[in-house]
């Protein structure tokens, strides 16, 4: 039996989330690492991003396992930035093994506010980095305990946090760490170490109905898609984060999620010129 997944979606536009784990219990480094070696057989240099969802809901590739498995995917794509997504972290689900050896590996990781409240209540790491304090204390959105999250995580060996802050959007905090930026690939590597930026969430249009069900799929896609994006021109952390604004309001909008979606260099192009929907706030 494959995983089950059942999404409730509430008039208000938020969601609740039941999981049946099922296959996801028995999914292993072997079978993970066996499929990606098929991958990069055929398209090793194609492969720009590497990313890996809901640790906490495989029980078989957390901690060493985890960090094995990212390892070796960095090592099977080159050129490909590795992200790691979070979900169905709880008291119950969380502990430091889960995530700890496997961060230094990660370039960009992603979560939301509950999910930082859990993982950064993490001991044995200090206060974390203090040349990115006073990027985050300017941040007047954020909580001084997410900010030591944040700042935790990096001190942990994260390149990139990618924090969802609901209805205030996202904010996109950098290392202080420069040799930990310089092992990134793709965008983040050109990234001022110790930067930290909020990007705001943007309004459906006049009369839509909001749907937030894959809202944070849609803006850590957005935003690592943003990561290795082509060219010479640069795309900043603050770009990076209104291209993944952008996106996660496609998929919010219930309008514009049935109508043709803007294709990917005309969104870059509107956060370029300053082309953006009103903000939420």
């Amino acid at each position: 039996m494959t995983s089950l997944a059942v999404l409730p979606v509430f008039k208000s536009g938020g969601r609740g989330c039941f999981v049946n784990l099922a296959a996801n219990d028995n999914f292993d480094a072997d079978e993970l690492l066996e499929q990606l070696s098929r991958v990069a057989e055929e398209q090793r240099p194609s492969v720009t991003n590497f990313h890996f969802g809901y640790p906490h809901l495989l029980k078989r590739l957390q901690g060493a396992a985890l960090a094995g498995a990212l390892e070796k995917a960095a090592s099977l794509f080159p050129n490909a930035i590795v992200s790691v997504d979070l979900n169905g972290v709880s008291p119950e689900s969380h502990h430091e093994g889960v995530l700890g050896p496997a961060l230094p590996h990660v370039d960009v990781l992603h979560l939301n506010e509950d999910e930082a409240d859990i993982v950064g209540a993490d001991g044995g790491r200090g206060q974390g980095e203090q040349g990115s304090a006073d990027a985050l204390e300017a941040l007047e959105d954020l909580s001084a305990a997410r900010k030591r999250a944040v700042r935790r995580l990096h001190s942990s060996g994260v390149a990139v946090v990618l924090l969802s802050i609901g209805a205030k959007g996202s904010v996109v905090s950098v290392t202080s760490d420069a040799a930990r930026l310089s092992r990134c690939r793709g965008r983040p590597r050109s990234w001022a170490p110790g930067s930290a930026v909020r990007v705001p969430a943007y309004r459906v249009s006049d009369g839509a109905e909001v749907n937030a069900n894959g809202a944070g799929d849609a803006l850590i896609g957005g935003f690592i898609f943003a990561t290795a994006w082509p060219g010479e021109e640069p795309v900043t952390a603050e770009d990076a984060g209104r291209f993944a604004s952008m996106v996660a309001r496609q998929r919010c909008d219930a309008g514009l999620r049935d109508a043709p979606a803007e294709k990917a260099d005309e969104l870059m192009a509107r956060v370029r010129r300053g082309d953006l929907p009103e903000t939420l706030a």
